[in-house]
């Protein structure tokens, strides 16, 4: 069945290849020029403004771009920023950056058209970040390093935000009956099928987007495999993140006059590997949904002042089950709710010298955690948590001196449930025109990361007829970092250099019982603690070159020096064990399971005006391990070539057809752990897909 409709899709679009020419070709040559106009940020100041003058550092991928490189999901587009990577972890999916992992992906925020998506009880976002919606996507603002001033906790290591596009950005969304967009990708590697239906309509009162997506990938489970006497047995865990069931996912966008509109509803199940042993007893599984609504009203009060207010809610459910496989009957082994509503209000004065914002925010959540649950603690007794935010921030950005621009900023945040009640936030920003074509610039910003409320407060843990108090971190993860960035840019030549000295104070270790024993008396178990401080220090750079003719090039290249002050993990002032030879870090006291190094070459070439091709090279070195041990190689090294073709129809109805194969030389990713070694689920990827427009 699924084969025949691929068949009839191949069909029509032979037969467009025929039909009369209705509208003009849409060319694919894109000059530099254009493609740095349209480098501007709406995140990293919270109003627009070009990316090279705002007080963070940027990176800002167009939707041509997210075509032209042929980015299935946002995993794949992260691993193409500069400083940005696939963290290694035998469990999930996760996001690293300037060498730095963490056994979640708490520490960056996540946004959609500026709808914080991270859940505060658990893991940030999780393999929901690989969730594809490509299609509805206008742009993606990369903000590297900490960002907490403007939009508070979990912008500790940086920000991937997120806008999808409107009606008026579809073409033909002014006509009468709108239009209508649909694409369909099959990847042959894994079998991985992704349908996505659009409709927009647009005009000068009102604008609309509705999308659906059907999502489905068939990738095989894949093994964690030991050394010694016990090569290549299947161990206990397994790496499954790719396998989904079929999942779904509705967006609905709309605005009418000032007020804007933007409801999420998504549904995937994905086979767990968490949840799985490959002793072969039993498969696991999870289900997450997450549905949000966001109301948003937009005015121009004067000529200088306008207001931003956002009033949102959130409802997200996880379950984790598992099914036997030996035909008992399945059961349940965890499952919670983490619901919450909110307002944020931002006042913007635009002057023709400065920009002025004041802001203030109120998030109230509530986590809900029921039936057993042997892996986390509290799950094996109902808990209700409730969880308050509150903040205030302001700034200020004056460009009333000739050649400079100035930003200071702060924020002041308290919760009244997870780690340090009170948080002060400050940022700062120093930038300094050069010439016409090249400029200099200091950033100081500062991060926030308060613990996960599933492993926080007062959990009582039962395991072998004993019950124990669950401790969680004490302290927020507070980040400072420093950088200077250069850029220059002409009419064919972008290039930005940045040098960066980070810390990261009380790091919070999640993801196991890290000591057992008695605290004041009471036989405890810390499940999330602070661990030792870290230090970043490196560099990040950027370029992009454009030629007279077809062709084009660009080029990133990131080195990160990410390392722990101490080799100890302590607790109340006492050493618990040594981090030496544990799962974070070997005697050199590098952080493990992130990259030292990153670099991305590639070139993309308008072959014809409706043909284009993209080559892309992207590697990574580093202490790629996970779990190093001191007799093993910690160093490892791993590159792939991936290419892109794609093809637009210029007849009666627009077809776009994108041909790609990732991983050419079919190095499917294997690195060692400290079990053994893992296999990455790269492998060569070959797929297709077509997108139509009516």
């Amino acid at each position: 069945m699924r084969k025949n409709s691929y068949f009839y899709l191949l069909f029509l679009l032979f037969i467009d290849i025929y039909a009369e020419n209705r509208f003009d070709t849409e060319l694919l040559s894109f000059s530099l020029e254009d493609l740095t106009q349209l480098q501007v940020s709406s995140v990293a100041n919270r109003y627009e403004s070009d990316s090279p003058k705002s007080a963070s550092a940027v990176t800002v991928i167009t939707e041509e771009e997210i075509k032209r490189h042929g980015y299935k999901t946002l995993e794949e587009l992260l691993q193409n920023v500069v400083g940005f990577d696939k963290a290694y972890h035998v469990f999930r999916s996760l996001v690293s950056s300037r060498g730095f992992r963490q056994d979640i992906n708490s520490n960056y925020l996540l946004l959609v058209d500026g709808h914080r998506v991270n859940e505060s009880a658990y893991s940030g976002f999780g393999n929901a970040h690989i969730f594809p919606m490509m299609d509805t996507i206008k742009r993606v603002e990369v903000i590297r390093g900490a960002s907490s001033t403007l939009w508070g906790g979990s912008a500790l290591n940086g920000i991937i935000s997120i806008t999808t596009k409107k009606g008026s950005d579809y073409a033909d969304g002014n006509r009468s009956g709108g239009v209508v967009e649909g694409s369909m990708d099959y990847e042959f590697e894994n079998r991985r099928s992704i349908f996505n239906a659009t409709y927009a309509k647009s005009s000068e009162e009102y604008d609309i987007t509705l999308s659906a997506l059907y999502f489905d990938n068939d990738a095989e489970i894949t093994g964690l495999y030991g050394y010694g006497t016990t090569a290549n047995i299947p161990f206990y865990d397994a790496q499954a993140i790719y396998h989904y069931k079929p999942s779904y996912q509705i967006y609905t966008k709309a605005r009418y006059g000032d007020f804007q509109l933007n409801v999420h509803y998504s549904d995937y199940e994905n086979q767990d590997n968490i949840e799985t042993s490959s002793k072969k007893n039993s498969k696991g599984y999870l289900d997450y949904h997450s549905n949000w609504i966001e109301l948003l009203y937009m005015p121009k009060i004067t000529d200088t002042i306008s207001l931003e207010a956002r009033f949102f809610y959130d409802d997200k459910k996880k379950e984790y089950h598992r099914e036997p496989l030996d035909g008992s009957p399945a059961f349940k082994s965890r499952k919670y709710q983490d619901r919450g509503y909110g307002t944020e209000i931002i006042l913007h004065q635009n002057g023709d010298d400065y920009h002025m914002l004041a802001g203030l925010f109120a998030q109230f959540q509530r986590l809900s955690v029921f039936e057993k649950d042997k892996f986390s603690p509290g799950a094996n007794i109902d808990q209700i948590l409730d969880d308050k935010v509150y903040a205030g921030f302001t700034e200020i950005n004056y460009r009333g001196v000739e050649s400079w621009i100035f930003t200071l900023g702060a924020r002041y945040e308290y919760s009244d449930t997870r780690g340090d009640r009170n948080s002060f936030l400050p940022r700062a920003m120093v930038y300094r025109q050069i010439s016409d074509n090249s400029y200099i610039k200091y950033m100081l910003n500062t991060g926030s990361l308060r613990p996960t409320l599933i492993t926080t407060r007062g959990f009582v843990y039962e395991e072998n007829g004993n019950r124990y108090y669950a401790k969680g971190a004490d302290r927020s993860q507070e980040s400072l970092s420093h950088s200077i960035q250069f850029g220059y840019s002409s009419d064919d030549l972008y290039f930005t250099a940045l040098f960066f000295y980070d810390t990261i104070k009380d790091l919070i270790l999640w993801g196991g019982k890290a000591y057992s024993g008695e605290v004041n008396g009471v036989p405890s178990q810390l499940w999330e603690t602070n661990l030792a401080d870290i230090t970043q220090k490196g560099i990040e750079l950027e370029a992009k070159w454009h030629p007279e003719g077809e062709i084009s090039y660009y080029a990133t290249y990131s080195y990160a020096d990410t390392s722990y002050d101490h080799e100890w993990l302590k607790y109340d002032e006492r050493k618990l064990f040594s981090l030496i030879g544990s799962e974070y870090t070997d005697s050199s006291l590098k952080m493990a399971g992130a990259s030292e190094q990153n670099w991305n070459f590639g070139f993309d070439w308008d072959v014809t005006p409706n043909l284009a091709w993209n080559f892309n090279y992207h590697g990574r070195y580093g202490v790629l391990s996970i779990y190093p041990n001191p007799d093993w190689k910690k160093f490892g090294f791993e590159h792939f070539f991936d290419i892109n073709i794609r093809y637009i129809n210029p007849f009666s109805t627009r077809t776009e057809i994108d041909l790609y194969v990732k991983n050419i030389t079919d190095n499917r990713g294997r690195f060692p752990t400290g079990y053994g070694e893992v296999e990455t689920q790269l492998g060569r990827q070959v797929g297709l897909k077509i997108k139509m427009i009516r």
